[in-house]
């Protein structure tokens, strides 16, 4: 049964972590990686400016040793609204729209969500841990995906105002992340929503 069958529907008052890794198909030098790379600062001074941040790591413990291609992303939001809003309502939306020029897909969950208090901001082994956990388990409290929140589906539509700026390329089409759920639905993955390219931070 796929996981999203059974996920559970929540409603969150306080802050979320996400975390998000993704694969490279080309090393981080190769020019071909040029339109993300060259943008990271971009996006982390983006997110950082973004109401609603909290904070996100920036330290780089090596998580997949051996795999230089392998990147990830650790951040704290006050809400999923504001995480939602970040991620699909500001310029970030031109490059979570254009993730699959840069990222390979995975075939499974590469984004995890979870609660967490007021300072007390998870450690990237504890973020692995829980997308492990959602991979084995599929959605529940511990980690979900966007699944899980359909109160903020809404900001999941990109924004008409950032679809004619940002990263240049054709423009992203409003109705593009409900197709890619649909697609992951399909074969069975969960935390679909955190795509390969958001807001990561090397």
């Amino acid at each position: 049964m796929p996981p999203h069958a059974d996920a559970p529907a929540l409603v969150l008052a306080g802050p979320i972590a996400q975390f998000n890794i993704a694969r490279m198909r080309w090393p981080r030098e190769d020019r071909r990686m040029s339109g993300f790379v060259d943008n990271i600062d971009r996006l982390n001074l983006l997110a950082e400016r973004s109401p609603g941040f909290l904070w996100r790591e920036t330290a780089t413990p090596e998580l997949f040793p051996g795999d230089r291609r392998m990147t990830w992303t650790l951040s704290v939001w006050e809400s999923p609204d504001a995480l939602a809003d970040f991620t699909f309502r500001t310029v970030h939306a031109r490059f979570h729209a254009r993730r699959r020029e840069w990222f390979e897909e995975l075939g499974e969950a590469f984004m995890a969500l979870w609660p967490v208090h007021y300072e007390q901001w998870p450690a990237p082994l504890e973020a692995l841990e829980r997308l492990e956990r959602l991979r084995r388990e599929g959605p529940t409290e511990h980690a979900f995906g966007w699944e899980s929140l359909p109160a903020v589906r809404r900001a999941r539509k990109v924004s008409p105002e950032v679809a004619l700026v940002g990263t240049g390329g054709t423009p992203v089409e409003p109705e593009a992340e409900e197709e890619a759920e649909a697609r992951a639905r399909s074969t069975g993955r969960s935390g679909s929503g955190g795509a390969p390219g958001d807001l990561h931070v090397h």
